[in-house]
């Protein structure tokens, strides 16, 4: 077993159905050494985005898209807003 499967391999199963600080932190220097055996290059939100707003994926996904934004990749915003949309006009 190589790679990113013998990463996860190494990381207790229950750690998965907790959401902790300390697993995050165990997880991201199991990540560090992953990508430079690997040659991999990883980006991590700052540890304390982590710690001071716990588990708040919406500071994680905020902070990509601040990459995205100063990289210069933005969206034509094309899309049709539909601020009320009834599900009985959800056509499946």
């Amino acid at each position: 077993m190589s790679g990113m499967s013998s990463l996860v391999a190494n990381l207790p199963a229950t750690s998965f159905l907790r959401e902790s600080c300390l697993f995050r932190a165990r997880l991201r220097a199991a990540l560090d050494e992953y990508s430079s055996d690997e040659r991999t290059l990883l980006h991590f939100p700052p540890l304390e985005l982590w710690f001071k707003f716990d588990t708040d994926n919406a500071v994680m996904i905020a902070w990509a898209s601040m990459h995205r934004f100063l990289a210069g990749d933005y969206d034509d915003y094309s899309v049709d807003l539909c601020i009320k949309w009834s599900i009985e006009d959800i056509r499946v």
